[in-house]
């Protein structure tokens, strides 16, 4: 979404920026990219679809997402009250092999 994305980049940034800050400038992402249009736009691209995997496509709206959506919604409330702002964690990944810095991954 519009305000996923660009937090996700943001953590992701800060988690690269910590992990590698004995080795500054360095970085295992040197470069991160906000997709225009998000991944609706890139999936429903005929030149970038195929480049999508899986090769399906659910809506964030759709009734499968509804109740993940609600979660992170509450999750979200919660802690942009008590932190002021607010950047997905581990515990917003449906697995922990999903987030970043999970085992196997370099963040």
């Amino acid at each position: 979404s519009k305000q996923r994305g660009p937090k996700m980049m943001h953590f992701v940034r800060a988690l690269d920026r910590e992990r590698n800050s004995h080795r500054y400038p360095q970085l295992y992402y040197p470069e991160l990219y906000v997709m225009n249009g998000g991944y609706k736009g890139f999936y429903n691209n005929p030149r970038t679809t195929d480049l999508c995997t899986p090769r399906g496509y659910i809506p964030m709206a759709s009734k499968e997402h509804k109740l993940l959506c609600q979660m992170h919604m509450k999750s979200k409330n919660m802690k942009s009250k008590s932190k002021g702002r607010y950047f997905p964690s581990q515990e917003d990944y449906p697995s922990q092999e999903d987030a970043p810095g999970s085992p196997g991954s370099p963040l």
